[in-house]
């Protein structure tokens, strides 16, 4: 936690903004603020933590300036143009055919891929149980099939993502094979309360070949839509009393769409009548605060020591609290049970198998259908820097430094 002194804030108002730079204790302080555009830091040269053994081959810029751009691709453009020195990607589409610019093929600017074992956050399509057609594990379960991330990966990231199976992907926290030791403990006394399937194979999302979804998953999906009470006449699914499956994909970012078109007639080649719809901020917000949805494409942060945020996210307590972020509308004994037993966990054992046990409840509900993460970083800087292997939770570029041929900056 930062060290705040006592005296630089008495007679100051905490709470105001201002442009002032405040007094820290770190090893940079700022030296120039331009609102909305340039924030510049220069090192302490006597900095009191300089010397400690934590801080030895960190923080070696004399100089740090931050630009700031509005629009992804301005920014970009300035990077080409030599205007800042690193660069990190988030678009696969510009990552696969972006960098093909004179600097690169030069050798000037290093396009790197930096693995890492940071936990990604949770990103899916929450599917809103509290909604009677969604209330069925097994048209949740249907609705997954029919997603084909193969040919999404394929066709619109240049193959660039890894397909998440997991509430917590990419971390020690993710539930993989079958429940064993401590894991097994907490699940066994509610196995009546649980499918019976969780016990004897692992948990597996649908996979295609990348070009299109296979007459046997078709077949799956209308079997369990069937059981369901969904019956397929003519080119609709209906119920017992005649209605429709109809679903609203509620988005709030139009660059969505693209992406998500293609599962939306996957859905219309088994009768089911979904639509996107894109509303402005304000709307998304209210909607989601009142869970007006039937499907929305949601992140949930993820840290290396789930705790109470999963409480706020799955806890029954919150399923009706407007305004929560219990998107799905969970609302299970068993899942209660298993967050009461994270959050009373005195070791990382206790932790890591109350987190595993609840993402594997999770999952064998369908509450989501699960999107896609990267495990690396995703970036480029000029070939004036130097730094060794990064550390497995960060960028790390407070360790980076100048090659000796450059001059400090």
């Amino acid at each position: 936690m930062p060290v705040l002194p006592q005296h630089y804030w008495q007679g100051r108002d905490f709470k105001a903004t201002t442009f002032e730079p405040p007094l820290g204790s770190g090893p940079y302080r700022i030296s120039e603020v331009q609102p909305g555009r340039r924030l510049v830091f220069e090192r302490v040269k006597d900095w009191w933590g300089k010397d400690l053994p934590v801080n030895r081959g960190k923080y070696n810029f004399d100089r740090v300036e931050y630009e700031f751009y509005r629009d992804s691709d301005v920014a970009f453009e300035a990077f080409k143009a030599g205007e800042f020195d690193i660069y990190i990607e988030h678009q696969a589409k510009n990552w696969a055919n972006g960098y093909n610019f004179p600097a690169v093929r030069r050798g000037q600017v290093i396009k790197a891929q930096i693995k890492h074992q940071i936990p990604t956050q949770t990103q899916g399509l929450f599917m809103n149980s509290r909604r009677a057609a969604f209330a069925d594990r097994r048209v949740r379960q249907a609705l997954g099939l029919m997603f084909d991330f193969e040919w999404t990966n394929r066709a619109l990231f240049s193959s660039a993502y890894r397909r998440a199976t997991s509430f917590y992907p990419n971390s020690e926290f993710s539930a993989g094979g079958l429940p064993v030791g401590k894991e097994w403990l907490l699940l066994a006394p509610y196995r009546d309360q649980l499918p019976a399937a969780m016990f004897t194979k692992p948990f597996a999302v649908s996979q295609t070949d990348g070009r299109g979804i296979s007459r046997d998953q078709l077949r799956q999906a209308l079997e369990l839509l069937g059981k369901a009470g969904w019956k397929l006449d003519g080119q609709r699914l209906l119920n017992s009393n005649g209605q429709p499956l109809r679903l609203e994909i509620l988005l709030v970012n139009p660059n969505l769409e693209r992406i998500l078109q293609p599962y939306v007639e996957n859905l219309a080649s088994i009768g089911i009548d979904a639509r996107l719809r894109t509303v402005d901020r304000a709307q998304y917000k209210q909607r989601l605060d009142q869970f007006d949805f039937d499907m929305i494409l949601m992140t949930l942060t993820q840290t290396l020591s789930p705790g109470l945020e999963q409480w706020q996210y799955f806890h029954s307590s919150q399923a009706s609290t407007k305004g929560s972020k219990n998107y799905a509308g969970v609302d299970s004994p068993v899942v209660d049970h298993l967050l009461d037993a994270l959050l009373a966990s005195q070791t990382r054992d206790d932790q890591v198998a109350a987190t595993r046990a609840l993402d594997r409840v999770l999952s064998w509900q369908y509450y989501m259908i699960p999107n896609w993460y990267l495990d690396y970083h995703r970036l480029a800087y000029r070939n004036r820097f130097a730094f060794v292997t990064t550390p497995p939770y960060t960028l790390g570029l407070n360790t980076w430094w100048l090659k000796p041929s450059e001059n400090a900056q």
